[in-house]
């Protein structure tokens, strides 16, 4: 945020949401249950044995994406 340490500390503070997200499910699975969610893959993306996230899991997170703006 170009050394405006109060303007870094509030944009992370208003993705708390997701750093959550990140630490409760991982940030693999939840980077790609976005990355799935803005149909940049095709859902089930991540290699066996690792899992994705539960459907419930997943509507939180594209949630989490509409709710932080972001979607393009």
């Amino acid at each position: 945020m170009a050394g405006d340490v109060d303007a870094a500390r509030a944009a992370s503070n208003r993705h708390q949401p997701l750093w959550d997200a990140l630490a409760k499910h991982g940030s693999l699975r939840v980077t790609a249950a976005i990355a799935e969610h803005l149909g940049l893959v095709t859902r089930s993306s991540l290699p066996r044995p690792i899992l994705g996230l539960s459907t419930e899991e997943r509507l939180d997170v594209a949630k989490l994406v509409t709710d932080l703006g972001l979607q393009n």
